[in-house]
């Protein structure tokens, strides 16, 4: 019998190991993941002649590396390092400065770095201190990235907030005048030292693009369609507003896109959604209402699917929900997974704060797994005439300098504008704002639009490399 409870208990010891294992292999899988995700978003062509580890094995570095092409090293180890003879240290996260002077704005670190030291290393990125921690070689005819800073840690952490910040108690609290719970608490902490402008998640993407291209002897693809300096997407949530509403807001657009996220209570019907809907720049989504029963959010969301299948004739595509209601770290992406919704617009935006450090959607990251769900941030809502008080001049001139901020940055982006249809009386200057910038050379998207092209960048590589 001792003999057989210690059988047990070293069974049970050797399958807690093995999958702990198994979890160790499944996250350094999905961040190389995240950052092939990113590097294809951002335009890296001839993908497969990049190969991106993690750790680092110096023999199978070598086997890649000849006829000109790229290995990536993420997160060096220690036996990789000592045997390339490149000398380390530990240090804290901060700002790195990019040996090529460009406009893209800081590229910053939220994990602990590590710096190097090798007589042949050439600096891409440095410490303030001026310590490598982004450093190439040139070696057997092709180009070996070790890359000290966490980038995929960064990018997810960036993207989707601080995990540790979901796990504090009271994370509701009122904010721009709503007593419910938003996403902002994942977020606030990390973002301290930054200026509201900053896109910290695009700099490192668009960085590491730009020096993996250079080596390949490759430009980056554009962006964006037809190379255009950013893009808008218009969506209006319906919070039951009244259908003459839509029609005013919909003659002062003309023909520009709109996403409606529609409520559970609207006011349309089978008969006037079929004719707003004869309009091929109309997309809708779903704007579930949860705020007054939050821990029922899974059946809700699956009854108001439901609904808006009958409603409209097909299953909802993007969502954004009543409020912005975000319970927990993505505690709502297991349901909207569950009900084929494929993108959203949750993180909210007031006025043109980006929050999540970027302008561009991205697939999320979660419990080791690079999603099929996308996420983009709203970076302005119309609550800036109601909360900020912001008159016609100073909420027109709020979306015209984020889209300023864009051209001077060199990166392109996207201004997710949330406007309600009930309010346009009072929002006719964001609306003109848009047209013009659109006139301007902006694209104009709605989120169905938004979602295609990226899933046609994102496809790019993939079959190599996932």
């Amino acid at each position: 019998m001792i003999g057989y409870l210690k059988s047990l208990k070293l069974s049970d010891r050797f399958g807690r190991f093995f999958s702990r294992q198994a979890r160790e292999a499944a996250r350094r899988q999905t961040k190389i993941a995240v950052l092939e995700h990113h590097l294809r978003l951002f335009g890296l062509q001839e993908f497969e002649r990049v190969q991106i580890q993690y750790g680092g094995i110096w023999r199978d570095v070598d086997a890649e590396l000849k006829g000109g092409n790229v290995v990536v090293i993420l997160e060096p180890s220690t036996p990789f390092l000592k045997e390339g003879g490149i000398g380390f240290k530990k240090e804290p996260p901060g700002v790195l400065k990019l040996d090529k002077n460009t406009s893209w704005g800081a590229l910053r670190t939220l994990h602990e770095t590590l710096t190097f030291y090798h007589s042949k290393a050439e600096g891409i990125a440095r410490t303030e201190a001026g310590s490598l921690a982004w450093i190439k070689f040139r070696v057997l005819g092709g180009t070996l990235f070790v890359l000290g800073s966490d980038v995929a840690g960064d990018l997810i952490r960036y993207r989707q907030g601080d995990p540790a910040a979901a796990r504090k108690k009271n994370k509701a609290g009122a904010l721009w005048g709503f007593n419910s719970e938003r996403p902002v608490y994942l977020f606030e902490d990390q973002l301290k030292d930054h200026q509201p402008g900053e896109r910290a998640a695009d700099v490192i993407a668009m960085a590491l693009a730009t020096e993996i291209s250079t080596a390949l002897g490759q430009p980056l693809s554009p962006l964006l369609p037809g190379d255009a300096p950013g893009a808008i997407v218009i969506t209006g949530d319906d919070d039951q507003a009244e259908l003459e509403k839509y029609e005013e807001q919909l003659e002062i657009l003309g023909n520009l896109p709109i996403t409606y996220f529609l409520h559970p209570k609207t006011r349309h019907t089978q008969e006037t959604i079929r004719s707003m809907l004869g309009s091929s720049e109309i997309d809708l989504g779903l704007h579930p209402d949860a705020l007054e029963s939050p821990a029922r959010y899974g059946r809700l969301l699956r009854k108001q699917v439901a609904w808006f299948e009958a409603l409209v004739g097909l299953k909802p595509e993007s969502i954004r929900n009543h409020g912005f209601l975000n319970d927990g770290y993505w505690g709502h992406l297991r349901f909207w997974k569950k009900e084929g919704v494929k993108f959203s617009s949750n993180l909210p935006g007031l006025n043109g704060r980006i929050l999540n450090g970027s302008l561009l959607p991205a697939r999320v990251a979660i419990d080791n797994e690079l999603t099929d769900h996308w996420s983009i941030l709203t970076a302005i809502g119309d609550g800036v005439v109601f909360v900020l008080k912001l008159n016609d001049k100073q909420s027109h001139e709020l979306i015209q300098n984020l889209a300023s901020s864009i051209r001077a940055s060199g990166i392109p982006g996207l201004i997710v504008v949330n406007l309600h249809p009930q309010n346009i009386s009072e929002t006719r200057s964001m609306h003109l704002a848009l047209k013009e910038l659109v006139g301007e050379g902006f694209l104009a998207w709605n989120m169905s639009q938004c979602l295609n092209w990226f899933l046609a960048r994102d496809s790019q590589g993939v079959e190599k490399n996932d």
